[in-house]
């Protein structure tokens, strides 16, 4: 009898597990209750053209939308990427932990960010370029040649126009003075 009270209440426990009734062993203190987040940093600035990029870049990581205490540095000696591990994955209550990153951009790139805490964080740093005060001047032949085409028309209709008022005005007064000697 004590053996089919031991099987009846096992076979209750594995119910209750099953059915979500009982919080899980891993959920209580073992591995699952602590998450790893990885981030990596991508550069899109022509394989540094213009010799700006930083040697290195600091990235914060952020809990539940506050940042955290916990920087990584990022640099071509550790291949732009680093992974923070055992990070508590659930607050006191049970609720899940929302992790994100954060790079303190360098100055000239603007950080676009894609990718979660799950995957990993992927942080891509566009170099941005400067588009000057004044424009690209012509060349002195480009530049009368450009003058003579935005005028060109202008000429050609006001010639026109004068022209018919010409003839308009001729035909008017060559009406009347007919008419004056009649």
């Amino acid at each position: 009898m004590e053996k089919r009270v031991k099987q009846l209440v096992v076979w209750l426990l594995m119910f209750i597990l099953i059915m979500g009734m009982l919080p899980a062993a891993s959920a209580v203190g073992g591995e699952e209750d602590t998450v790893d987040v990885t981030m990596s940093v991508i550069w899109d600035d022509d394989d540094n053209y213009t010799g700006e990029r930083p040697e290195s870049v600091t990235v914060v990581l952020v809990r539940n939308g506050m940042d955290m205490e916990i920087t990584t540095i990022l640099s071509e000696a550790n291949g732009w990427s680093d992974t923070i591990l055992g990070l508590p994955a659930v607050d006191g209550s049970g609720s899940a932990y929302e992790y994100t990153v954060k790079e303190q951009a360098p100055g000239g790139y603007l950080a676009e960010y894609s990718g979660n805490a799950a995957d990993s964080f992927v942080i891509t740093n566009v170099k941005l370029t400067e588009i000057p005060d004044d424009p690209i001047p012509l060349a002195p032949d480009e530049q009368t040649h450009a003058a003579d085409n935005t005028n060109e028309g202008n000429y050609l209709f006001l010639l026109l126009a004068l022209s018919i008022v010409l003839f308009a005005g001729g035909t008017v007064l060559g009406r009347r003075r007919r008419k004056q000697k009649q």
